[in-house]
């Protein structure tokens, strides 16, 4: 029976001083009828955040010069203009609120050079020469909803070369959709169907 209490005795000791390892004590003084600690902490670990998203391998857009320019409309919903192109997805798949951007668009190949909209004017667009329209072209980008972002930074705006384009905050696990549009010549004098091609690259980071 000795034995047996002797153990209960050693497990118990071992359990008050695990819990009061990191204890601090509240002693008042005489007569007072409260006391506050002093020296008590709260301390946290907080894990690196992992930014998960996912942006369109591919956008794509037709220009027929046949068809009425058009500079500044939702090209989406309107195939009776020159440049259409369909909504595309830009996804956040982690918890925390991401911004998104457009951090650059090249030319590939021998594809008209990316260049501010505002090189030319609306009217001076339309009228390049074939050798102007195939040296320039400008790309902007367009939100079909804000109700879908976070946050909007340029609801409607034109890509400057050498310049990040932020275009919005998308909450966690959230999706939303970015139109694309383009200020381009009428000249491109090609004998048949072309396909013109630019690389882009987008920006994601934890939103401010």
């Amino acid at each position: 029976m000795k034995k047996v209490l002797g153990i209960v005795l050693t497990v118990v000791l071992c359990v008050v001083f695990a819990t009061t390892a990191f204890a601090v004590d509240v002693t008042g003084t005489e007569g007072e009828t409260s006391a506050v600690s002093t020296g008590a902490t709260i301390e946290g670990t907080i894990q690196p955040i992992q930014i998960s998203a996912v942006v369109p391998t591919k956008v794509v857009f037709d220009i027929d010069p046949n068809k009425a320019a058009n500079y500044e409309a939702n090209t989406a919903t309107d195939p009776a203009k020159a440049f259409t192109s369909a909504a595309f997805d830009l996804q956040n798949t982690c918890n925390a609120p991401l911004t998104f951007s457009v951090n650059s668009i090249s030319a590939q190949d021998s594809a008209p050079a990316v260049v501010a909209n505002d090189a030319f004017e609306d009217a001076e667009w339309q009228k390049l020469t074939k050798t102007q329209t195939l040296a320039n072209i400008a790309f902007g980008f367009t939100m079909p909803t804000t109700g879908e972002w976070l946050a909007a930074d340029n609801a409607d705006a034109w890509f400057v070369p050498s310049t990040a384009l932020a275009l919005g905050d998308i909450a966690g696990q959230s999706t939303a959709t970015e139109s694309l549009k383009a200020k381009y010549g009428m000249a491109w004098g090609n004998t048949a169907e072309t396909t013109i091609t630019y690389d882009i690259v987008y920006g994601v980071a934890v939103a401010e």
